[in-house]
């Protein structure tokens, strides 16, 4: 079957990976992952292969800091060029984050069980899973010119040190699906974007990769949501755009594995704390969903498969006890 022939929800879209202002080290890591998606890589193989980048890197840039005179310091051009301890140094942090960047734009192209978005979920685990072990980093002090090596620990997915990185995926869904976007156009890119983004935080979630949970589309389906359609004014467009929130949400309820982890995650907690947001994993908002689901499928002009949908995940949240 042909590309364009593909029902619209499994259809993959343009990663984008590539980027005209690419330089040397964004190359570097994107041809790994373009690899990895184009599946020329095992996950295990692209793992590897990252790991030996961002070691070799760090050792190269140490090294050549050391050969200084006087060692570690940056020298005047550096500093006239406002280039800081931290770009000159050796700085696998930087390289975790510009991986995750790279992999949070391009999760969105690819629907569940697509082997590209399986291929990204299985090497950030492989690289979780790999040997510990310590590369040449930096202590870097604002405006002090000196590169204080230390090491930094390989790989760090798994750890709550890693939490920072769900801001990478916060980012694509705000400009994916901010107020009035094309999530309100079924079946268009967007829309099925903003599923396939959903799906793939899902996983690294409850996988215990990256707790992207903040960014559920879960919170877009309560009226306190800042996406949430002013039903009386937009009698068109207003369902439409719940719909295509559920379609994205209903990844974290759906399956069973991530709807138990929903489940136990609210269940921990009575309600929302004094300043936290209205959506906070709760024995509230696991009560509020419930409602809000039945509440969905009530409101005129929703679409019928949405509809259908809403009432199977209502059913499906009964059955967690």
């Amino acid at each position: 079957m042909a590309p364009q022939d593909l029902p619209a929800a499994s259809r993959a879209f343009e990663s984008h990976l590539f980027d005209e202002h690419d330089d040397a080290d964004d190359l570097a890591y994107k041809r790994i992952l373009d690899a990895l998606l184009k599946q020329t890589a095992t996950p295990s193989q692209a793992a590897a292969d990252m790991d030996a980048l961002v070691t070799g890197e760090a050792k190269k840039k140490l090294e050549a800091l050391e050969q200084r005179t006087p060692p570690f310091q940056l020298t005047s051009e550096e500093q006239e060029q406002g280039l800081t301890p931290r770009l000159v140094g050796p700085n696998p942090e930087m390289w975790i984050e510009m991986i995750t960047t790279s992999i949070a734009k391009v999760s969105s192209a690819f629907p569940p069980a697509h082997p590209a978005q399986d291929a990204l979920v299985e090497f950030l685990r492989e690289l979780r899973d790999m040997p510990k072990h310590e590369v040449p980093s930096g202590d870097y002090t604002r405006d002090d010119p000196v590169v204080h090596a230390q090491t930094f620990t390989l790989w760090p997915f798994g750890e709550d040190s890693v939490g920072y990185l769900a801001e990478k995926f916060r980012r694509e869904a705000e400009d994916i699906a901010y107020p009035f976007s094309h999530v309100e156009t079924l079946e268009s890119e967007t829309q099925l974007r903003w599923s396939n983004l959903q799906s793939f935080i899902t996983r690294l979630t409850v996988s215990g990769l990256i707790d992207c949970s903040h960014v559920s589309a879960l919170a877009n389906l309560l009226p306190s949501s800042p996406t949430y359609p002013d039903l009386a004014a937009r009698k068109a467009g207003g369902p439409r755009r719940l719909a295509g929130d559920l379609f994205a949400a209903s990844h974290w309820l759906a399956d069973d594995g991530a709807r138990r982890w929903v489940y136990e995650r609210c269940m921990a907690t009575e309600a929302p704390g004094d300043g936290e947001s209205a959506f906070a994993w709760s024995k509230r908002s696991w009560a509020d969903w419930k409602s809000q689901l039945a509440a969905l499928a009530d409101i005129d002009g929703f679409p019928a498969e949405a509809r259908d949908l809403a009432l199977l995940l209502r059913t499906k949240m009964e059955t967690e006890k």
